[in-house]
């Protein structure tokens, strides 16, 4: 038997988490990834680390009309990428990479970010990813248009690329 990539792995779970978020994500193949904040508070402290001491660089991912906006305000605010969209994707996420060097806590939304995460690794090989907490979003609330859809899956084929490199690092944090 062929054991699969953990290309493989990931794009299986980004599939399984449309079809059922609250079964897609666990430990899959050493690729932990957590669904609570109490994991997080408990994965801290065993660390040695209080939670409020820790500085929060926050991310939230998803497809279009699944939230984003709203959950980044309900978090007290922060950056969009639609901020940079008029300049096309390669130019936008080329900026939003930039972001992420700022120092300080943030709390950053958008379809762009996992472009801009990868163009962030590229740019900053070996190192490790510049956020704390990534929040997947995948349920949209509303019906798609074939561009919105095509965006998601876009997304979703970059995410598969970039979380084997977070899912070292960050917590992943899946919500419906």
């Amino acid at each position: 038997m062929v054991r699969p990539s953990r290309r493989e792995v990931l794009r299986d779970v980004i599939y399984r988490v449309r079809r059922s978020p609250e079964k897609a994500f666990s430990d899959v193949n050493g690729i932990h990834i957590t669904d609570s904040r109490e994991q997080r508070k408990g994965a801290l402290e065993s660390e040695g680390r209080a939670a409020e001491q820790v500085e929060m660089r926050t991310l939230i991912i998803g497809w279009p009309r699944t939230g984003k906006t709203t959950l980044a305000q309900e978090m007290g605010g922060g950056r969009s990428t639609d901020e940079v969209m008029s300049m096309g994707w390669s130019e936008a996420s080329e900026e939003v990479s930039k972001w992420l060097d700022q120092p300080g806590d943030f709390i950053i939304e958008g379809v762009a970010l996992p472009r801009a995460l990868r163009k962030w690794q590229e740019r900053n090989p070996g190192e490790k990813p510049p956020v704390d907490k990534v929040i997947l979003l995948n349920n949209p609330h509303e019906t798609l248009t074939d561009g919105q859809i095509a965006m998601g899956k876009g997304m979703d084929t970059v995410m598969s690329q970039v979380l084997p490199w977070l899912s070292q690092d960050v917590y992943i944090e899946v919500r419906s």
